[in-house]
């Protein structure tokens, strides 16, 4: 007995080490089980993802810690349903994912998607959910668990937005590099043109006093056209620069009343034109060409929405007293008076995205080789730039109104009409004159003799060099074009002033922004001139720069 007692309490002896061996293995498992759990818990934490698990015999649900975060539930106030899920997703997901969690549990189809989610403060978040089937009832093969993971990429959905929006800022803005580039190298040319119609028509109305009032009205007319294109093609360098116009006292009404002339002329007689201008309208402080240019870009525009139908073009303005009230449509406007100009057509109208779109650049609803996508962006700019707003109010087969608000100039008094420039006449002196282009040689020589003047006048800047070189004391005054092949109209003066220092040149180039002020004056240039120019310019300037050299 005492053997077998003694047996027993060595085996006894023996599962009490080994019990006491398991619990320290044991405790060593829930401590690292309890490490694995803290590390689960805090790389969910980490990376803003968070799992659920679905136990389909039992219709229970188990949440991890972080999918309480992202949905922004309270974990001790609510208890983890189907149903409690389902109502944190955002509305408009909110029938997509439900019927991708049934084909899920009814037939085992696996599924990823991004959704919005109603996150902490009820703050709408963008989730990335996958979900795998975790089981499947041998039985009925019909899946019995199902595991999602879900991820917060909202940070990086605003990451791709904001990237998406600057690449497109940089293609717009490459755009307008091009555009500008584009626009430098057809101004000189195209001002040439100008000027061969402008110089010619001054001279038609000078050289025939007699004629009638329609054919004045003609010639005035195109002299106004002229005019008109000219300050549109510097309006065109200007939006492609970003620069400044100067801004003086306008009278919209007049501004309005001209435009209407070619208004008229441009849309299909089709559509009636109805005007309500108040007569006592005050001014505003403006560019009267690029409002002369917003006119006509809201009106052609307008038409264009009508077509081909009947319709009715509105132009309404008058005055207002702006409360500085804050809204989008008037988003930065102070209190104060305001002209308000409406433009409204009987068109097709707009949608809502329409809408939101048709101030970006290079946006058109036009077929293509129809429009460039420029005339309200130009259009915008312009308001923006005169501290005024403009916004458009249109529902799809009702039309469209655009609304646009100029601050008012509170005393009349404050308007000062330039006096005419006098039409200065030589006395016989002689200009050597060239350019390259022959029929800007013709009409500005015209005009120089119209102006009393001997003309000397070449095509070629060499040739003109070597005129000059042969008998300096023979001219009294240069007038040379920039652009010219071979030998430019910079070099020429610099080679006319080393050979006779001080005497005075003239430049006439078709993009004024080529020539900055100081090297033209280190070159010799007394005047840069831009074509095209009035008779009364060119005359003005001449006489400045012979008085100033004592030539005259």
């Amino acid at each position: 007995d005492a053997k077998y007692a003694q047996a027993l309490a060595r085996k006894l002896d023996k599962k009490v080490l080994e019990l006491k061996d398991a619990r320290t293995r044991l405790g060593k498992s829930e401590t690292s089980l309890q490490r694995i759990e803290d590390c689960y818990r805090i790389a969910q934490k980490i990376a803003h993802v968070g799992s659920w698990d679905w136990d389909l015999t039992t219709g229970s649900f188990w949440w991890s810690d972080e999918i309480y975060v992202l949905l922004g539930i309270a974990r001790e106030r609510q208890v983890p349903t189907g149903a409690l899920l389902l109502s944190r997703i955002s509305e408009e997901d909110r029938a997509r994912f439900e019927r991708a969690l049934g084909l899920a549990s009814d037939r085992g189809v696996a599924f990823a998607m991004e959704h919005g989610v109603l996150g902490p403060g009820d703050t709408l978040r963008r989730l990335h959910s996958t979900v795998e089937i975790a089981a499947v009832d041998p039985e009925t093969g019909k899946p019995s668990r199902i595991v999602c993971a879900m991820r917060d990429i909202t940070d990086q959905c605003q990451m791709e937005a904001d990237k998406a929006l600057m690449e497109n800022s940089l293609r717009q803005a490459q755009k307008m590099e091009a555009l500008g580039a584009l626009a430098g190298g057809i101004a000189h040319d195209f001002n040439n043109v100008l000027t061969g119609i402008l110089g010619n028509a001054e001279l038609l109305r000078m050289h025939f006093p007699t004629q009638s009032t329609d054919e004045r009205d003609c010639l005035e007319q195109i002299v106004g056209a002229s005019r008109r294109a000219t300050e549109l093609v510097r309006q065109i360098l200007t939006f492609s620069r970003r620069g400044d116009q100067a801004k003086c006292p306008t009278d919209l009404k007049m501004v309005i009343k001209e435009a209407l002339k070619f208004i008229r002329a441009a849309i299909p007689s089709t559509i009636a034109i109805q005007t309500h201008l108040d007569e006592k309208c005050p001014f505003v402080v403006a560019d009267s060409t690029q409002l002369y240019q917003v006119i006509m870009n809201l009106c052609v525009n307008a038409s264009h929405a009508m077509l081909p139908n009947h319709g009715t073009l509105e132009i309404t303005l008058g005055c207002e007293l702006w409360g500085g009230r804050h809204d989008a449509a008037h988003a930065g406007l102070s209190a104060g008076q305001y002209v308000v100009l409406k433009v409204r057509d009987t068109g097709c109208g707009m949608d809502a995205a329409t809408r939101e779109r048709i101030f970006e650049p290079f946006f058109t609803t036009k077929k293509k080789g129809e429009g460039t996508g420029l005339g309200l962006t130009v259009v915008h700019g312009i308001i923006l730039s005169h501290n005024g707003s403009i916004a458009v109010a249109s529902e799809p087969g009702k039309g469209s109104t655009f609304c646009i608000y100029l601050p008012a100039i509170r005393q009349q008094a404050e308007v000062e009409v330039p006096a005419p420039k006098a039409l200065v006449r030589g006395k016989g002196e002689h200009i050597l004159l060239v350019d390259d282009e022959k029929a800007a040689t013709q009409v500005i020589g015209n005009m120089l003799q119209e102006l009393d003047y001997k003309v000397t006048a070449s095509n070629s800047s060499s040739e003109a060099l070597s005129l000059f070189q042969k008998d300096p004391d023979r001219y009294h005054l240069l007038v040379s074009d920039l652009t010219m092949p071979g030998m430019d109209g910079l070099a020429l003066a610099r080679a006319v002033a080393k050979r006779k220092p001080g005497f005075p040149i003239i430049l006439c180039t078709g993009f004024s922004e080529v020539v900055a002020e100081p090297l033209a004056s280190e070159s010799g240039v007394g005047t840069v001139m831009t074509k095209p120019f009035m008779l009364t310019d060119l005359a003005t300037a001449i006489q400045e720069n012979l008085h100033r050299t004592g030539a005259a």
